[in-house]
């Protein structure tokens, strides 16, 4: 398979992850219900695109027809309904995250691609194994340099904190 599947299923990937807590939302809030609709027409947006796209493209055509659908359908119209219906604000700021957060995603990943093609170790296993502690370091490096300071950062090392003071008092 060529870079094209790789790149559209880690596209699939990032938006299923980042709509991760949207779908948690919904499910514990009810809101599954005024949703339902939206992911109808997503599956029959992915059905159609498919069929079309897939004797055009192949599986890139596929994958890209399950992209193209939760675009137009869930990705956009959860949130909406979430912030609309539950938090009872406009939905604008998300939508903003959003976009800056996948746009510092795609600046991080330009920056690595040429990076990890500079990397070429003969023993396969420790290429590897030095090409996946770079990628896990530097963006990591990079997130905690942006969001270092953000409440939600600070929330998220309190409970990482609380976590490991647990797991010492068990030893």
């Amino acid at each position: 398979m060529g870079k094209e599947i790789l790149i559209i299923t880690v596209l699939i990937f990032y938006l299923k992850v980042t709509k991760h807590a949207i779908t948690i939302y919904r499910e514990t809030t009810g809101l599954f219900k005024m949703s339902k609709y939206s992911l109808l027409i997503s599956a029959v947006l992915n059905i159609i695109l498919s069929i079309f796209l897939g004797k055009r493209w192949g599986l890139f055509g596929i994958l890209l027809a399950t992209l193209v659908a939760r675009m137009l359908s869930d990705v956009w119209y959860e949130p909406y309904m979430l912030y609309k219906n539950i938090f009872e604000k406009d939905v604008k700021k998300y939508y903003i995250e959003q976009i800056r957060y996948a746009i510092l995603t795609l600046m991080i990943v330009f920056l690595m691609y040429p990076f990890m093609n500079l990397i070429n170790i003969s023993n396969l296993f420790i290429n590897l194994i030095v090409k996946f502690l770079i990628c896990c370091l530097i963006p990591n490096v990079i997130y905690i340099l942006i969001f270092g300071k953000s409440d939600e950062f600070k929330y998220l090392l309190n409970k990482i904190k609380d976590i490991f003071l647990k797991m010492r008092k068990a030893i």
